[in-house]
């Protein structure tokens, strides 16, 4: 979508505008520990983290649970584990939950080095170009 035909309550939003982050998980509690932790060392905070399980795990369940009590950004379980579709699925759960006008993606098993995020806002707002991150 172009800026010209995006809508206007996104177009050209500043980097400080929030950014929620979408984590798709199934039972790799281990490593959602690690990727939940590369998004909280950002150097552009993200608003919240919504880790959305399509297996209801209870391990993952608890360690979103203790990561969520000792951070002071939102981290929230979203059980999906009636959806259909797997990852895809729980993409999209998470996305129409998100309560920032951003929303970036982060597998279970992956990690964003510490200035990921705000290297791609910054190239989103200086190229004025309307992409998820």
């Amino acid at each position: 979508m172009s800026a010209a035909t995006e809508p206007p309550s996104t177009r050209n939003q500043p980097l400080s505008d929030g950014v929620s982050c979408v984590i798709p998980t199934h039972g790799r509690p281990d490593f959602l520990k690690e990727s939940i932790s590369s998004v909280l060392a950002q150097t552009h905070a993200v608003s919240e983290i919504l880790v959305v399980s399509d297996d209801a795990e209870e391990r993952t369940k608890v360690i979103v649970q203790e990561m969520a009590q000792k951070s002071s950004i939102p981290i929230i379980y979203v059980d999906n584990s009636q959806g259909v579709g797997g990852a895809s699925s729980s993409r999209n759960a998470g996305a129409r939950l998100a309560s920032a006008p951003k929303f970036a993606f982060l597998d279970d098993d992956d990690l964003w080095e510490p200035e990921h995020l705000e290297g791609l806002l910054r190239t989103m707002e200086a190229g004025g170009v309307a992409c998820g991150v």
